[in-house]
């Protein structure tokens, strides 16, 4: 029973790779969502900045006469998904990609309040069911909204974690390659040597060295061990001699009690006495 109980237990290298693993787990956790945070925030700013530089460029281009009211969002565009809205005072659209001037700004779903929401402030909403940022300017009584799908937004920030979940992957098989063969190389190598030695010793074969001196760690331990089977040796020896005094006093005794002259009665020889031991 006591052999199949360490049978079962685990191997160092195991071990280690188990504690690698579950580091490699939290620093995967962790650093992912570092940058899923830091790249989410850095696409709303940048949402943020190029809505409201697109605002300003449709004013200057709207001052200019360059575009025509109507237009506005059939030629320009925010980014590379975003685009413009049109509305009036009323909330009707003056110009829309999808075609549906005329209707209330309400049929896109887009829902804000001009008297709260101030002016080339950025704002989330959904239009067309999808979820965007939007920001919004005046021009001569009409409503000019840029807005930007989120979908597109993050999609950078998608591709950045996802290429960074590939590569920490690729590190991390690499790395625990190498650790696992500096292991098996530099320390589980190490372990047998010493383990071979203590097994000859406790087979009886006391004369064995053990002689592992890579590193200082197993250096101490092979000194150790080496200290021990000498004083196991001295132990025995010195065990040897008190026995063999303890028989040679024994001896003695009984060889005391045995008649040492030869014949006891030499005026007797009706019979003869002998004694051995």
């Amino acid at each position: 029973m006591k052999g199949q109980q360490q049978n079962r237990k685990r191997p160092i290298s195991r071990s280690f790779f188990l504690w690698l693993l579950l580091i490699f787990l939290i620093g995967f956790i962790v650093t992912a969502g570092f940058t899923w945070t830091l790249q989410s925030y850095l696409a709303r700013k940048n949402a943020r900045e190029l809505l409201l530089v697109s605002l300003e460029d449709m004013e200057e281009r709207l001052r200019q006469g360059d575009t025509a009211v109507t237009e506005v969002t059939h030629n320009w565009h925010v980014g590379i998904n975003g685009y413009f809205l049109l509305a009036d005072r009323e909330g009707k659209l003056v110009s829309d990609p999808q075609g549906n001037e005329g209707k209330d700004l309400s049929f896109t779903g887009l829902q804000f309040n001009p008297q709260t929401q101030a002016e080339k402030t950025v704002f989330r909403a959904e239009v067309y069911g999808k979820r965007c940022s939007c920001a919004y300017t005046l021009w001569e009584g009409d409503y000019v909204l840029a807005l930007m799908p989120e979908l597109g937004l993050y999609m950078q920030r998608d591709n950045s974690v996802l290429m960074m979940g590939v590569m920490e992957i690729n590190v991390f098989i690499a790395l625990i390659l190498v650790i696992y063969f500096l292991i098996r190389k530099e320390i589980i190598r190490s372990i047998d040597h010493v383990n071979g030695s203590l097994a000859r010793i406790t087979q009886g074969q006391l004369e064995e060295v053990v002689e592992e001196r890579r590193y200082a760690e197993f250096s101490s331990l092979s000194d150790g061990i080496n200290t021990t089977v000498d004083t196991l040796k001295r132990y025995i020896a010195e065990a040897a001699g008190r026995i063999d005094a303890e028989l040679a006093f024994a001896r003695t005794i009984q060889k005391s009690a045995l008649p040492s002259v030869f014949p006891p009665f030499p005026d007797r020889k009706d019979f003869q006495l002998f004694a051995t031991m």
